[in-house]
């Protein structure tokens, strides 16, 4: 039996802000409306939905649900290009650029809604 990670859905209650922060984060815009927005990246997705919409599809899906609780992990071939892309935006930082021992580059940080993003480059 074959299995295949495609996608994943950050679910928010503030639609129009997450959106507008990928959309400065990835440099592209989001493919949808009011109520779910995709952004499609090279090996998946990441989607945003409004979580009324969500309890409307799937009453009960909501129930004892929070934010906040994922890390999210992106290589890029330049850690340093993306912190001056992100670094303006009102974002907590975990880390900021930093070169790891073990040949990486990464920063860290948070989305409005409190998940984190990792984006890391492997260094030669």
């Amino acid at each position: 039996m074959a299995i295949e990670f495609k996608e994943m859905t950050l679910i928010t209650d503030n639609i129009v802000r997450l959106r507008a922060f990928y959309e400065v984060v990835f440099a592209m815009e989001g493919d949808g409306g009011d109520s779910h927005v995709g952004f499609e990246l090279p090996g998946g997705s990441l989607v945003l939905w409004r979580s009324e919409n969500m309890e409307e599809t799937a009453p009960g899906a909501m129930a004892g649900t929070g934010s906040g609780r994922v890390m999210m992990n992106f290589e890029v071939d330049d850690v340093d290009a993306y912190f001056d892309r992100v670094k303006d935006l009102d974002v907590e930082w975990l880390l900021r650029p930093t070169t790891h021992a073990w040949g990486r580059r990464a920063m860290w940080f948070r989305d409005p809604d409190g998940n984190g993003l990792s984006f890391y480059q492997v260094l030669k």
